[in-house]
């Protein structure tokens, strides 16, 4: 084919020129007419991007959860895979990536957050939380502070205070919060409001 019959085709059939000489290679290897078939740009649909390796250990750590007692979780599943594939010196696949697969597997796994069937109230969506009043719920938390706490004769650091702030649920009211600090070989020293 020349240069000129490729370019004719190409415009003929709204393709690059690269694509025609492709087309020809690819049906003079298999020698079919499918082999020039148009094909869908991008990743195949179920198509899997993992190592045969990675594909390998993430069976593996399905066959070996399933022997275990108890329902099977999303959680164990992931952290025997990464342990494999640490074995194998392979990069582990992400959880999402194992995630599908189960899905894909049609495996059934133990989900947080996620009621038996039966059990669970219809009126209420798994996720939400609702509080009708002020006052029926409060939360309680503790955080350390951004800041370090120093001797005040030698100007060494000390540590950093702790600020624990009780919060109403419903109105989202501060009610009160206790900053704490644990000086080395001392008591507890405590500012509440």
């Amino acid at each position: 084919m020349t240069h000129a019959q490729a370019e004719r085709l190409a415009k003929r059939f709204g393709v690059h020129r690269a694509t025609v000489y492709r087309y020809r290679a690819r049906l003079q290897e298999i020698d079919a007419a499918s082999a020039v078939a148009g094909r869908k740009r991008g990743w195949k649909p179920f198509a899997s991007r993992l190592s045969a390796q990675q594909e390998e250990a993430v069976e593996d750590a399905i066959r070996v959860m399933r022997k275990k007692a108890g329902p099977l979780r999303v959680i164990d599943l992931v952290e025997e895979v990464g342990a494999l594939c640490r074995l194998k010196q392979i990069p582990c696949p992400s959880r999402p990536t194992i995630d599908r697969r189960l899905r894909r597997a049609k495996v059934r796994v133990h989900r947080r957050g996620v009621a038996t069937p039966g059990t669970a109230d219809p009126k209420i969506a798994p996720g939400t939380f609702v509080v009708q009043r002020p006052l029926d719920v409060v939360a309680i938390d503790h955080t350390p502070m951004d800041i370090v706490v120093v001797d005040d004769l030698y100007r060494q650091p000390l540590g950093k205070p702790y600020l624990t702030m009780a919060t109403d649920v419903a109105t989202r009211c501060i009610l009160g919060f206790v900053i704490t600090f644990v000086p080395p070989g001392a008591g507890t020293v405590s500012l509440c409001a």
